[in-house]
């Protein structure tokens, strides 16, 4: 309820603005979360087709999983070259 005097009706906006602003940050949070992960299902999936081009034995996922997107990244770019070098 709108409290009818001037103070009060402020903190009440005050409080209303930062629940907006509260829930605005956690909407963009999970926006990142999602994106990040995105990325690193594109990098696993890279990294595992190169390894079944190269013959090489799956590694397994919870071990993939704890790396990073940089990590995966330079792994991949090592692989790229192992198949460069075969070609």
């Amino acid at each position: 309820m709108i409290s009818r005097t001037p103070e009060k009706r402020q903190l009440y906006e005050a409080r209303i603005k930062f629940l907006h602003d509260e829930e605005a940050r956690m909407i963009a949070a999970r926006m990142a979360g999602r994106e990040e992960g995105i990325k690193k299902g594109e990098l696993l999936g890279q990294f595992k087709v190169y390894q079944q081009l190269l013959g090489l034995s799956e590694t397994p996922a919870w071990e993939l999983q704890r790396l990073s997107p940089a990590e995966l990244t330079h792994l991949i770019t090592d692989l790229q070259q192992q198949l460069r070098d075969r070609g």
